[in-house]
């Protein structure tokens, strides 16, 4: 068999379509052009409808964004609407040894490195320790390591290591 284009397929393929188009009459042309359309048209409302519903849902999320910032390069601050930070007591990471595998906690301190994409050097008075941020944690917040914060955190306990899922960063009010 002979190797055939895709060029030459479709251009076969339109031809044999405009053909058969010739072949019927006027009046089966225009109820196929009208059956055509409102197959059409409900699935494009159907797909426009699914990605407003996708998107209604994930609507806030996509217009926060924040993270931590270099200094010399300050962004627009959002306002976060709720705060948890003034309703839980504060650790401090000289406390760690009390702490249990998926206790939460609130630390109060500075973020003062970024080590890898989702990993931060955090400080507060007692001490440093070393924490995990994932994007959705800084709602919307720019941090940078003069910004005092409270961050709540799941503890996870292993023998030999423990490590904090950050899942909120919140800035501290500075008070005058």
């Amino acid at each position: 068999m002979k190797k055939l284009s895709l060029a030459t397929i479709l251009l076969l393929s339109t031809a044999s379509l405009v053909v058969s188009a010739e072949n019927l009459p006027a009046a089966n042309q225009q109820a196929a052009a009208v059956e055509q359309k409102a197959q059409i048209v409900p699935d494009t409302e159907k797909a426009e409808k699914a990605h407003k519903k996708h998107h209604h849902k994930h609507k806030k999320e996509h217009k926060k964004r924040g993270g931590f910032v270099d200094p010399t390069n300050p962004q627009p601050q959002t306002k976060d609407k709720k705060s948890f930070a003034n309703n839980l007591p504060v650790s401090q990471i000289s406390e760690q040894a009390a702490w249990k595998d998926d206790q939460r906690i609130v630390l109060q301190g500075n973020i003062v490195k970024q080590l890898s994409k989702d990993d931060f050097l955090f400080r507060d008075k007692s001490g440093e320790i070393e924490v995990e941020i994932e994007p959705h944690a800084w709602r919307g917040k720019t941090i940078t390591p003069n910004d005092e914060v409270k961050i709540l955190a799941e503890v996870e306990k292993s023998d030999k290591k423990l490590e904090l899922e950050v899942q909120r960063v919140a800035k501290v009010a500075k008070s005058n």
